[in-house]
């Protein structure tokens, strides 16, 4: 699923979200990727405005904005019945 997120960005341009892990530490990126490798991904970083590398390895979770509810407990699905 990674994967598939990474190639969405690259081949259409637009920007998605990373959980990303460095270390010991576990942020969340708004990214627009650049090149694809193997091992590592260079993306357009909007937190950081700048261009970022990010190893795929250390990449936890990727995905499209706006695909899925990402808002716990908002919606109707969470009302107990």
């Amino acid at each position: 699923m990674i994967d598939y997120v990474l190639r969405y960005s690259y081949k259409n341009k637009k920007p998605i979200t990373l959980i990303y892990q460095k270390q010991l530490e576990v942020s969340q990126r708004r990214i627009k990727v650049i090149q694809l490798g193997d091992k590592m991904v260079q993306g357009y970083c909007y937190e950081k405005k700048a261009i970022r590398n990010f190893k795929t390895d250390h990449i936890l979770a990727a995905f499209i904005p706006g695909l899925i509810n990402t808002t716990y407990g908002k919606g109707d699905c969470n009302r107990p019945v």
